[in-house]
C-alpha cells in the first residue's frame, strides 16, 4: 500500500504561513532535517556546527532576494521548534552537498520534465509535468499557499520545510526542476537553487519568472522548465555565470539531467553518474510526439510510466545494487493542466499507485485572470498631459 501525503493549506502573512506549515507538518520538517544531517555526517563527515556555519552564508542573499521568503522560513523554524539554520539546511541542501561533499561525488535529483503547448494538445491547453526521482517521499507534503501582498497562490508538492514547490500558481505559471552539476559550481554563497524555484512560484508573469532567475546571484547549476497557460514554455539550463535557453520543438519540450544547450561550454559532472539521462530526455519527447495534435493528460501518464532501460527508466525504480541513501526512485509523478489549474500526481511510482487529482480552489482560473488584469492595467501608458 502506498503512502499518503500530508495535505496542508496555509494563508496569511509570510511568517504566519510558515508558522502554520511548522505547526501542521513540524514532525515531517524535523524528520527531514534529521535525515539530511545524518546523511551529511555519514558520507561527508560534517557535524552539526559545520552545517550551521555553512548555512549562515545564505541568510543575507535570501533576504536581499525576497525578504518574505526568509520570513516564511523563520516562521517554520519557530513553529517546528528548530533553528533558522536547520530550515536553511533543507532549503540549501543541494548547495551543501556540492560545496562540502565535493562535485567529484555528484548528487541531486534525477528527474524527467516534459511539456506540451496548446498547439499540439487535444484541448488546446498547456500541459506540463515531471517524474521527480529522489528518495524521501515520506517527508514530503502536498501544499496550497494562499499568499498576500500581490503574490499568486501556489499549489504542488515539496519537501517538508522547503520553500520551492513543484507545481503551479494562480497566474497560470508552472515549474519543474532537474538536477545539473557543472565544473563552475561553487555553491557556498548566493541564492539557493530551491529559493530560485520559489521565486518562479511567486511570479505573475512569465517574464517576471525569468527575471527572478536571471537577475539572481547564483552559486550552482540546475535546470528549470517554466510554462504558462497561454502556450509558452521555456527551459533554463542554469550555471553560476550563464543560462542556456531551450524552446519547444513543434510544441513539445523535454529535459532531464544533462546539459544540452550549454554542453559545449561546461564540463557536465552529472552525466557520467546517470547516463540514463541521455535516454530519458529523447525517449520522453519521442513517445509524446506520437500523439502530437491529440495529446492529453493520459498521454503524459503513459510517458511517465515508461520502463525502457528499467530500473533507470523514466519511471525509475530502486536499484538493489545501490545504497538506498544514494540511489533514486520516482517518488512522485506530477502533471499540470495549467488552463484548468488541475494537478494530477502520484504517491510513489505511478505505474504501481496510479494518479490522484487536486483541484485547488484558490488557484481557479478566474483568480489568475484577475491577477493578470491587474498587471495589464498597471502597465498601461499614462495619458499625455
Amino acid at each position: 500500500m502506498g503512502l499518503n501525503l500530508l495535505s496542508v493549506l496555509v494563508k496569511g502573512s509570510a511568517y504566519e504561513r510558515g508558522a502554520q506549515l511548522g505547526q501542521k507538518g513540524g514532525h515531517l520538517i524535523r524528520g527531514n532535517r534529521d535525515y539530511y544531517f545524518t546523511s551529511w555526517k555519514k558520507y561527508g563527515g560534517l557535524d552539526e556546527e559545520a552545517v550551521y556555519k555553512f548555512m549562515r552564508n545564505f541568510v543575507e542573499p535570501i533576504k536581499n532576494y525576497d525578504p518574505e521568503i526568509l520570513e516564511e522560513i523563520q516562521g517554520m523554524a519557530d513553529s517546528a521548534k528548530l533553528t533558522l539554520e536547520d530550515l536553511m539546511a533543507i532549503n540549501a541542501r543541494y548547495e551543501l552537498a556540492i560545496s562540502r561533499m565535493g562535485i567529484a561525488k555528484p548528487t541531486g535529483e534525477a528527474c524527467t520534465s516534459l511539456a506540451a503547448t496548446g498547439e499540439v494538445t487535444a484541448n488546446g491547453h498547456t500541459i506540463h509535468g515531471q517524474n521527480w526521482d529522489f528518495r524521501n517521499l515520506e517527508r514530503c507534503i502536498l501544499v496550497e499557499e494562499i499568499q498576500d501582498n500581490g503574490k499568486p497562490n501556489i499549489a504542488g508538492i515539496t519537501e517538508a520545510g522547503r520553500m520551492g514547490i513543484l507545481g503551479f500558481n494562480s497566474a497560470g505559471i508552472g515549474v519543474t526542476a532537474n538536477g545539473l552539476i557543472s565544473h563552475r559550481d561553487s555553491a557556498d554563497h548566493g541564492v539557493p537553487y530551491w529559493i530560485l524555484i520559489r521565486g518562479v512560484n511567486n511570479s505573475i508573469t512569465l517574464d517576471g519568472a525569468l527575471s527572478r532567475v536571471f537577475k539572481a546571484q547564483r552559486s550552482l547549476s540546475g535546470n528549470m522548465m517554466i510554462s504558462h497557460e497561454d502556450g509558452e514554455v521555456i527551459d533554463l539550463e542554469i550555471t553560476p555565470d550563464n543560462i542556456g535557453v531551450m524552446y519547444p520543438e513543434e510544441g513539445i519540450l523535454s529535459h532531464t539531467n544533462h546539459f544540452i544547450e550549454l554542453r559545449h561550454q561546461v564540463q557536465d559532472l552529472f552525466r557520467t553518474s546517470i547516463p540514463d539521462s541521455l535516454i530519458r530526455s529523447h525517449r520522453a519527447m519521442k513517445l509524446l510526439a506520437r500523439r502530437r495534435g491529440k495529446i492529453r493528460v493520459e498521454d503524459f501518464k503513459a510517458v511517465f510510466t515508461d520502463h525502457f532501460s528499467y530500473p533507470n527508466s523514466i519511471c525509475r525504480h530502486a536499484d538493489p545494487k545501490v545504497d538506498p541513501m544514494k540511489g533514486f526512485t520516482t517518488i512522485s509523478s506530477l502533471i499540470y493542466d495549467l488552463n484548468t489549474r488541475v494537478l494530477h500526481y502520484s504517491v510513489e511510482n505511478p505505474c504501481e499507485h496510479g494518479y490522484q487529482t487536486l483541484r485547488p480552489k484558490s488557484l481557479a482560473p478566474d483568480n489568475g485572470k484577475m491577477e493578470r488584469a491587474v498587471v495589464s492595467k498597471s502597465r498601461q501608458k499614462r495619458p499625455m498631459t
